[in-house]
């Protein structure tokens, strides 16, 4: 399989090198503390959506969050 969709060392060093999802405690640790720091504002919380990106891009991510009610994506406006 590849590497992003193995469990970290079932697989020769090189390939789960580079793997593209590989767990980070510390950098999950800070995302969890700003979420739940967000989550406690109540009403004033910015965050109106939270998505994974993983291997899909910001083109999959935008369609799903946006699938709903739908949205105008300009492809050309993406950095």
């Amino acid at each position: 399989g590849a590497a992003s969709s193995m469990v970290a060392g079932d697989n020769a060093a090189e390939l789960d090198f580079n793997a593209v999802q590989r767990g980070d405690a510390e950098m999950q640790q800070k995302v969890n503390r700003v979420v739940r720091a967000c989550c406690e504002l109540g009403p004033k919380n910015p965050i109106l959506s939270i998505h994974d990106q993983g291997a899909g891009g910001s083109g999959n991510v935008l369609k799903e969050i946006a699938e709903p009610a739908g949205a105008i994506i300009d492809i050309r406006k993406m950095l």
